[in-house]
């Protein structure tokens, strides 16, 4: 785990919530799966734990996340 933490910068919790993060962004954004059905895809072990996770590293629930970044494409796509 110290080889880890070096290598990679955080410990190993740390990063597998941070790629369940972003495998549930992509899963927002790419399908209209819903968060629960999120949560499961991305490997949460709770509902509760993705929404905590998801909120501390985006700073939004997931589904405001997926309404705000669709709602921006859209206004680059149309603009």
């Amino acid at each position: 785990m110290t080889v880890f933490r070096r290598v990679v910068g955080s410990t190993v919790g740390a990063y597998l919530t941070q790629c369940r993060v972003a495998e549930a962004q992509r899963l927002l954004l790419t399908t209209s799966a819903t968060t629960t059905v999120v949560a499961t895809r991305a490997g949460s072990s709770s509902q509760s734990a993705f929404y905590v996770a998801f909120r501390a590293h985006c700073g939004q629930a997931p589904g405001a996340y997926r309404t705000r970044v669709l709602r921006e494409g859209a206004g680059v796509d149309a603009g």
